[in-house]
């Protein structure tokens, strides 16, 4: 009886810890994408502007 008791806790731990650990990564992998995606949309209006700014002198 606690054999089975344990199996079914011990698998419910483990289904519980993967949940957290995806939930997580996603968390982060979504922040991580994002911040990426800004800096390069930054990177590129700032040389859309220098470029600008030559052509108009």
């Amino acid at each position: 009886m606690f054999r089975k008791t344990r199996i079914k806790l011990t698998a419910l731990n483990a289904c519980v810890f993967i949940l957290l650990i995806a939930v997580l990564g996603t968390v982060i992998y979504m922040y991580v994408r994002t911040h990426m995606y800004s800096e390069a949309d930054q990177s590129i209006y700032r040389a859309l502007d220098r470029i600008e700014k030559k052509v108009e002198a």
